[in-house]
């Protein structure tokens, strides 16, 4: 039996069904089949983004809570998923850590944190622990994503100047592409 398919797989994991399969030999009929496929190909470059940088949560002002926790302890790095596809982004590396179970739905959005904070974001939205959690520098670093392979998929070095505002630079403003799926 050969299986064609009409797009490319991703990381994920896959049901596959065969219904009404009949043995040659001996004419027996099997009404249906079913396994659990777990797929691992490299993720393509910038299928899934760094969108979002939460890397000072300290300064003059609170954020405005609608918009960010008022906790000093919650640093968040935001990723999107650019692509068609649902990613598992499962076993996913940022900057040393390992991200933990999720799948990544189509143009959706997580939030990346470390594992002791993802309770402090559950209201904002879909939440992924990062253990060994890279304590981001306010002033700016590298910033990588590697899939569960270790192919690099996205990075950036961010830095001060991008608040292009004097306050923010000062904390507890986050940092946002303007046009992630540029």
């Amino acid at each position: 039996m050969t299986l064609l398919l009409n797009q490319s797989l991703v990381n994920n994991t896959y049901a596959v069904t065969a219904r009404n399969i009949e043995n040659a030999s001996s004419g027996e009929i099997v009404e249906e089949l079913q396994a659990v496929i777990r797929y691992e190909v490299r993720t393509n470059t910038r299928d899934i983004v760094i969108n979002e940088i939460f890397a000072d949560p300290f300064g003059d002002y609170l954020p405005d809570s609608v918009v960010l926790p008022n906790d000093s302890r919650a640093e968040f790095i935001e990723l999107y998923n650019t692509s068609e596809n649902a990613i598992d982004i499962t076993g996913f590396e940022l900057s040393g850590g390992k991200v933990d179970s999720l799948i990544l739905e189509t143009k959706g959005y997580v939030i990346l944190t470390a594992t002791a904070n993802k309770e402090v974001y559950k209201s904002f939205g879909n939440v992924a622990g990062v253990t060994s959690w890279n304590t981001l520098t306010n002033t700016g670093e590298p910033v990588v994503l590697k899939d569960n392979l270790g192919y690099v998929v996205d990075s950036l070095q961010y830095d001060l100047t991008w608040y292009k505002d004097g306050e923010k630079e000062n904390g507890s403003w986050s940092i946002e592409q303007i046009n992630p799926e540029f």
